[in-house]
């Protein structure tokens, strides 16, 4: 008896872990939506002169302050084709995600296993770009990816036997 009250617990901590990552992700791809649609109408020069602004009292403080001056760099080398990918793919990215989070929230179990395969997808591409151009905010997307995706995988596992149990009753 204790050890089925235990993994009841534990699959109620799994499911409320599940679903703390389902807001986090779904946060994060509200974030990317919104850079995109922005990233589509702005000008290149307009981003431009929105980063100087936005880190011009950091160089005002340290003109050779590391993170503005890298990004205020990248960003001036951005041209208009590039900028227009950046958009498509955030998104892309975050209406895909989005679609996907929403249907887990609501317990779609046929979805599972096609959110599980797409943020697979989305690791590669990131351990693809990192080989290309290492960068720490992909090592964190990469690690919440494979968090997100080891919860949905143990979710996925307890509706379907939820449902199974239900079946047979």
């Amino acid at each position: 008896m204790v050890v089925i009250k235990r993994a009841k617990k534990s699959v109620k901590i799994e499911h409320y872990a599940f679903r703390a990552s389902i807001l986090i992700k779904g946060f994060d791809s509200a974030v990317e939506i919104i850079i995109g649609a922005v990233l589509m109408f702005i000008t290149a020069g307009g981003l431009y002169n929105f980063v100087t602004n936005l880190f011009s009292n950091e160089i005002a403080v340290d003109p050779r302050d590391f993170v503005a001056t890298h990004i205020i760099s990248w960003v001036s080398s951005i041209t208009p084709d590039v900028k227009i990918f950046i958009a498509i793919y955030f998104l892309s990215h975050g209406l895909i995600k989005l679609g996907l989070l929403i249907g887990l929230w609501k317990e779609k179990v046929k979805l599972y296993p096609i959110a599980i395969g797409v943020f697979v997808l989305f690791i590669i591409y990131q351990a693809y770009k990192y080989i290309i151009q290492p960068s720490g905010w992909l090592i964190y997307l990469t690690v919440l990816d494979l968090i997100f995706i080891g919860l949905a995988i143990l979710e996925y596992r307890h509706l379907k036997e939820h449902l199974i149990e239900k079946k047979n009753s």
